[in-house]
């Protein structure tokens, strides 16, 4: 597992720092700033959150203090819950922010920012506004003199950046495009500085090789070349741009064979298979780790209540044995398999090779 400062250091990686000139901005969001602003607005952001992630990384041991209580098997959340918390804020401050022009800097009441911040999870508020003020920015409330201090109390906050001043048009324009983008991901959008959502896509598309960098080079060129191996035997890939979640569907028999999650908490294959019904010895060979997730396997409800789970699915199950035992399993849940090891990524592979023959 990766300690708290090397995943700070794996995670800025994947911020996006190439832009192109012609990249598309959705007409809504140039109601407030001309093109060029915006643009230039952008790749100033991106070297802010590069900035932050740095300042994250010198205070790691602070931010995170090394001890046993926070390495728990299964429970990475715990050691990586606080890399979020600063561009949760920063993301906050942008949405709710309103931009003044006059003095180059966003207003924005102490205690709605405290509300929405809170609303999204973050915690230990005035610690993450001095990670902030650390990493450039400028927040005009004295948060030094007042103990303990209390953002609700703050009244209008001035917010500056006095290196750059494009760097808050960008803050600004890029937390209200990602705040159109329904589901969980919206931090980590924000945390890439991904300038795509500039469009405003109804569909998004992520690019694996990007969105992967901060993984060992083995396990991400592993998913690259999953990637890689279904496109080229006829499968269409499809993204949601609530996650890192990478759908492959035939585009023979429409159904999904496998999607890949790229997580910080933990990667997987999620595999729907298609031979598991057919072929009895398909796992014999399987490492125990691989038994073990599909054992755990989301059971098919509908075999103890006909009316359970989603009245839309019929049912489709998956009847299978393994190390003598029987099981019936939901076939549109399962399998969610490990691949922490190239042992296992090894199996996986060849799996998948036969679900597509």
């Amino acid at each position: 597992m990766l300690s708290f400062k090397e995943m700070a250091k794996c995670l800025q990686s994947n911020v996006l720092t190439d832009f192109p000139d012609d990249y598309e901005i959705a007409g809504e969001l140039k109601v407030i700033f001309s093109e060029n602003e915006i643009r230039l607005g952008i790749k100033a952001l991106s070297k802010l959150i590069i900035q932050l992630f740095d300042t994250v990384i010198d205070n790691a041991n602070i931010i995170a203090p090394p001890c046993d209580t926070l390495d728990v098997i299964g429970w990475p959340e715990k050691i990586y819950v606080n890399l979020r918390n600063p561009f949760t804020l920063l993301y906050c401050t942008g949405l709710y922010g309103k931009y003044d022009n006059n003095s180059k800097c966003l207003l924005i009441d102490g205690k709605e920012l405290n509300k929405m911040y809170r609303k999204a999870r973050g915690t230990k508020t005035d610690k993450f506004l001095n990670l902030l003020n650390d990493s450039g920015m400028t927040y005009t409330t004295e948060m030094e003199s007042k103990k303990p201090f209390s953002l609700t109390k703050a009244g209008i906050v001035k917010v500056y950046y006095p290196d750059d001043d494009y760097t808050l048009i960008g803050l600004k324009v890029l937390s209200e495009a990602i705040s159109k983008v329904k589901g969980g991901a919206i931090v980590e959008h924000f945390m890439r500085c991904d300038y795509r959502i500039l469009c405003l896509p109804k569909k998004y598309i992520f690019d694996i090789r990007e969105v992967t960098n901060f993984l060992h080079d083995e396990e991400r060129d592993y998913f690259i070349e999953l990637h890689e191996l279904l496109l080229s035997n006829n499968c269409k890939m499809e993204t949601k741009p609530d996650s890192f979640i990478f759908n492959y569907s035939s585009k023979k028999t429409k159904l999904k064979v496998v999607s890949i999650h790229i997580m910080t908490t933990g990667c997987f294959v999620k595999l729907s298979s298609k031979l598991i019904n057919k072929e009895p010895n398909l796992l014999i060979d399987a490492p125990e780790s691989i038994k073990e997730a599909i054992k755990a396997g989301h059971e098919c409800s509908k075999k103890e209540n006909p009316d359970a789970c989603n009245p839309k699915c019929a049912g489709k199950i998956i009847v299978f044995s393994l190390d003598g035992v029987d099981y019936m399993k939901c076939w549109h849940l399962n399998f969610n398999l490990p691949t922490t090891g190239n042992i296992e990524r090894s199996y996986i592979k060849e799996w998948i090779i036969k679900e597509l023959s």
